[in-house]
């Protein structure tokens, strides 16, 4: 039995606090790893990247209108989305 050398790569980032340079990285990490044959199969995949990411603009936006119940949905949003 032949056995295969896996080397694989553990990277932590330092992510930003405030939500647009947060999705501004988000953004670059993504188009990043989009295609590159270095980064085969991310963890977590792409699409789930993408989504997560999708759903902040989305509350992002909406908080940013002030209107009624946005805050309480990005805070919801924000302890979801840390399970990802």
């Amino acid at each position: 039995m032949a056995t295969t050398n896996q080397n694989r790569m553990f990277v932590t980032l330092t992510l930003p606090l405030p939500v647009p340079q947060l999705i501004k990285v988000t953004q670059a990490i993504i188009a990043a790893q989009t295609g590159n044959p270095h980064i085969p199969s991310p963890s977590p995949p792409l699409a789930t990247l993408t989504v997560a990411l999708d759903a902040l603009v989305t509350t992002e936006a909406a908080t940013k209108t002030r209107a009624a119940g946005t805050w309480a949905l990005a805070t919801w949003r924000a302890i979801t989305s840390s399970r990802c």
